[in-house]
């Protein structure tokens, strides 16, 4: 089995990376390498272990409109995720949404590749984003003040993950 994961910002598939050799045995992937987008996301590509995969290995042709219209709309409500998708054969299935893709651990090599990655997002949103959490948390009959999602500096919970 393989997967391609497509990374996404405010539902704009950026990013893709590729993972192989899974088995009934090995439950985690290789990582194969990152596939950006848009050329102007190129620099955000390489990694020293990573290798760069062409467009039609990360995203099958026979595949590709389904899955990067499946990220778009599962991202939507979502400042940041990976949306992954699993293969055997030619058989294309969803894997799984992951909200912080590494727990965000794993900085890029220099400041201009944190930038661009930063211009993704539109931290203007995030309080509308906040409201909508503590709303859903709210009508699931959830404490707001556990949660994962700050945005606010002076937020107590920020030195604890939440806990």
């Amino acid at each position: 089995m393989t997967e391609t994961c497509v990374f996404c910002a405010f539902g704009t598939p950026y990013m893709t990376l590729t993972k192989s050799g899974y088995t009934a045995q090995r439950h985690a992937g290789k990582n194969g390498g990152y596939t950006a987008l848009e050329e102007r996301l190129k620099p955000l590509e390489p990694y020293a272990d990573f290798v760069t995969q062409p467009l039609d290995t990360a995203l099958p042709p026979r595949h590709r409109e389904a899955m990067l219209e499946t990220a778009r709309r599962l991202s939507a409500p979502l400042p940041n995720c990976r949306v992954d998708f699993m293969f055997s054969g030619d058989r294309c299935v969803l894997g799984e949404i992951t909200i912080s893709s590494a727990a965000f651990t794993k900085p890029y090599d220099n400041r201009a590749q944190e930038d661009l990655l930063g211009s993704l997002y539109d931290l203007s949103r995030l309080p509308e984003f906040l409201r909508k959490g503590r709303e859903i948390a709210a009508a699931l009959g959830w404490p707001a003040e556990t949660s994962f999602g700050h945005i606010n500096a002076d937020d107590p919970r920020l030195t604890t993950g939440g806990q």
